[in-house]
């Protein structure tokens, strides 16, 4: 979940560190966050582990284009 304060729109890119059949690299995952009031510019995604889990550490790297008035919030994943 991502809330975006601020005053105009911010993109949180997902990095992809694997590669497809082949070696052809698969690119990041950008999604764009409005700018509004919480709680109503919320936006909530999912992220699969593949293609987007790290092999190496097992985390999902997310970056931001600014995070100035920006608030996030990760739930993992629903087990029984």
């Amino acid at each position: 979940h991502v809330h975006n304060g601020q005053g105009a729109a911010i993109t949180v890119t997902i990095a992809t560190p694997g590669t497809a059949r082949g070696g052809l690299a698969i690119a990041d995952k950008t999604i764009t966050v409005t700018n509004g009031t919480f709680p109503t510019n919320v936006v909530a995604f999912d992220v699969p582990a593949d293609p987007y889990q790290d092999p190496a550490d097992g985390l999902v790297s997310l970056s931001w284009s600014s995070t100035t008035s920006v608030t996030f919030w990760a739930e993992g994943p629903v087990t029984s």
